[in-house]
């Protein structure tokens, strides 16, 4: 029932994911938060005027429906930060998202995993890198952690598909769209190989720079 305003938490305008983890500290839960009255919310450090008027707009919520329709009509799965299946090493950062969004079922807290990111423009010393690296990491069995980007990020998901290792895509929009649209076959592969694809960012989210 709390997964409606937990959505439209994160859609507040002035709440990012530090206020939102305050404000639900503060009153219990999500649904709580839009319930509370102005005096309730004016006693929590960091809510202003802006803040209290957005959590007492109607589009948040009316969004939040919308975009839960969309990840039951799909079939995805979404971590709120209090949830045992969110990925407990991101809850060391104080501005880890609220919400996680994710294609696929595989689970996002493994014994071993490891994050490779890097250049677009990879030299052949980094491709010859890759080709030592990664047989060598099959016997830990880590789930590798990339970007989908092109350069290194691909080939990190390229090299751990072909060494039969489980991948995830983090990406900077929503799962109704891949980019670059060169990677929607990479995508695909990750998924069907068991890995998955996650974001913070709802549908409809363009992967602009700053995301």
């Amino acid at each position: 029932p709390d997964t409606i305003y937990r959505i439209a938490l994160s859609l507040c305008e002035g709440v990012g994911p530090i206020l939102a983890k305050n404000l639900i500290n503060a009153l219990g839960s999500a649904e709580a938060v839009f319930k509370a009255s102005d005096n309730q919310l004016g006693a929590i450090p960091g809510i202003n005027l802006k803040v209290r008027n957005s959590i007492k707009n109607d589009y948040p919520l009316q969004r939040a429906e919308e975009e839960m329709a969309f990840v039951d009509r799909n079939g995805f799965l979404m971590h709120f930060f209090q949830d045992a299946s969110y990925p407990r090493r991101l809850k060391h950062c104080a501005d880890a998202p609220v919400i996680l969004y994710q294609k696929g079922n595989l689970n996002l807290n493994p014994t071993k995993s490891v994050s490779i990111v890097g250049t677009r423009s990879v030299t052949d010393y980094g491709r010859s890198f890759f080709n030592d690296f990664m047989p060598d990491l099959k016997s830990f069995e880590p789930q590798v952690i990339s970007g989908l980007a092109y350069g290194v990020d691909a080939i990190a998901h390229r090299e751990a598909l072909n060494n039969k290792l489980k991948t995830i895509a983090v990406v900077a929009h929503g799962l109704d769209s891949v980019y670059p649209a060169l990677h929607r076959g990479l995508a695909k592969d990750i998924l069907e190989q068991g890995g998955a694809i996650v974001t913070e960012f709802l549908s409809q989210s363009k992967p602009d720079r700053e995301n």
